[in-house]
C-alpha cells in the first residue's frame, strides 16, 4: 500500500511538470522607440518683408563744373518691400546648440530719390537723383540656441545687391545733363532671428539683417548733355557708401526634422 501511494505521488508530479512545460511563456514587453525632435536636417522656404537703405554720395573724379561740382555730396534714403526664398541645412551638435548654413535671394522694391541744389552759382541748378536696389542675396553661417521647438540664432556672412542709379541736372526748367549707372555690389551681413516649429516639418521665422556694402566709386555715364563742360559719353564719378536694413518673416519646410529614436517606450 505504501509503495502504491509513493508511486501515485511520483506520477502526479511528473504529470504536473509536463503540463507546466506545455504552458505558453509570456512574451517580453515590446520596446516602442519614440523619435526625439532635432533641428538636424535641411530646409527650403519663402519670405517677405521690408527694407530701408541709405546711400551717401560724394562727387569725385576729374570733372568739376557748375553741373557737377567736385566734393558736393548728398544722402539718399530708400525704402520698399522685399520677397524671395531661402535654402539651407542645420546640425544640432549638443542638446541646446545648432550650427547651420543658408543662402537666400530677395527681389527688392527698395528705392528712393534725392533733390540737390548746386552749391556753386547760379543756385538755379538742381540735380535729381533716383536710386533703386533690384535684389539682395546672402550666404551665411549661423549659430542657434534651441529649446525644443524654439530657436534663437545669430548669423553672418557675405551679401550682394544690384544698385541702379540715374541723375538729371536742370538749369531752371531746362534739362542740362542726364547720366546713370547699374552695378552689382558685394558686402557683408550680420543678423539675428527666431524660428518656431508649428507642425512636424514646418517652422516660422522672424529675422533682422544689417547689410553693409562699403564705399565704392561708381562711374556714371552721361547719356545727354547741353553743357560743353560735360559732353555726352563722359563719366561722372561718385563715391557711394551703401547700407541697408532688412526685416523678414518666413516659413520653412524642414526635411528629416526628427532624428534617430533615442527614447524607449514600453
Amino acid at each position: 500500500m505504501k509503495k502504491l501511494l509513493l508511486g501515485s505521488v511520483a506520477l502526479l508530479a511528473c504529470a504536473t511538470a509536463a503540463s507546466a512545460a506545455d504552458m505558453p511563456v509570456k512574451a517580453p514587453p515590446v520596446v516602442v522607440p519614440v523619435p526625439v525632435a532635432t533641428w538636424t536636417g535641411c530646409f527650403i522656404g519663402g519670405h517677405f518683408g521690408g527694407g530701408i537703405a541709405r546711400a551717401e554720395s560724394t562727387n569725385v573724379g576729374v570733372l568739376n563744373s557748375t553741373s557737377f561740382p567736385y566734393g558736393s555730396s548728398y544722402t539718399e534714403d530708400k525704402l520698399g518691400v522685399i520677397g524671395g526664398g531661402q535654402i539651407g541645412c542645420d546640425y544640432q551638435f549638443a542638446p541646446n546648440w545648432v550650427i547651420g548654413a543658408a543662402a537666400d535671394f530677395s527681389w527688392s522694391g527698395v528705392d528712393g530719390d534725392a533733390t540737390v541744389l548746386s552749391p556753386i552759382a547760379p543756385a538755379r541748378i538742381v540735380a535729381y537723383h533716383t536710386d533703386r536696389l533690384d535684389w539682395f542675396t546672402t550666404a551665411t553661417a549661423r549659430l542657434g540656441w534651441t529649446s525644443n521647438d524654439f530657436m534663437l540664432y545669430v548669423k553672418g556672412g557675405a551679401a550682394w545687391t544690384r544698385d541702379v542709379t540715374s541723375s538729371a541736372t536742370y538749369v531752371g526748367n531746362t534739362l542740362s545733363t542726364a547720366s546713370g549707372f547699374t552695378e552689382n555690389r558685394q558686402g557683408w551681413v550680420v543678423g539675428a532671428g527666431i524660428e518656431q516649429r508649428f507642425l512636424q516639418n514646418w517652422s516660422f521665422t522672424l529675422e533682422y539683417n544689417y547689410l553693409d556694402f562699403g564705399t565704392k566709386t561708381a562711374d556714371s555715364l552721361v547719356s545727354f548733355s547741353t553743357s560743353t563742360q560735360i559732353p555726352v559719353g563722359s563719366v561722372l564719378q561718385r563715391d557711394v557708401d551703401l547700407t541697408a536694413h532688412l526685416v523678414k518673416v518666413g516659413v520653412n519646410y524642414r526635411f528629416n526634422f526628427f532624428g534617430a529614436p533615442v527614447v524607449a517606450r514600453y
